[in-house]
């Protein structure tokens, strides 16, 4: 009986190692996928601020444009009277 436990402790301490070397493996993918995945919001976020710096121009110039036409047409009613 003693060797009976004795053997099913030394199995049981096999497969503790064994999940143990796959738990570290598993932890290991996880930080490489956590480290890509913020790699790639880094780059997003870079993306977006240009984005959102160049929609801030193009409205700007947008704003110019209009005022620019509203000139020209208060101009050439002046011009019409």
């Amino acid at each position: 009986m003693i060797s009976e436990c004795g053997s099913e402790a030394g199995r049981l301490a096999r497969d503790l190692t064994e999940m143990q070397g796959k738990f570290s493996e598993s932890e290991a993918m996880l930080k490489s996928i956590k480290d890509s995945h913020f790699a790639k919001v880094s780059k997003l976020e870079v993306q977006i601020g240009e984005l959102e710096r160049d929609l801030g121009k193009t409205a700007s110039s947008l704003l110019k444009e209009k005022k620019a036409r509203k000139t020209k047409y208060s101009k050439v009613r002046q011009l019409q009277r």
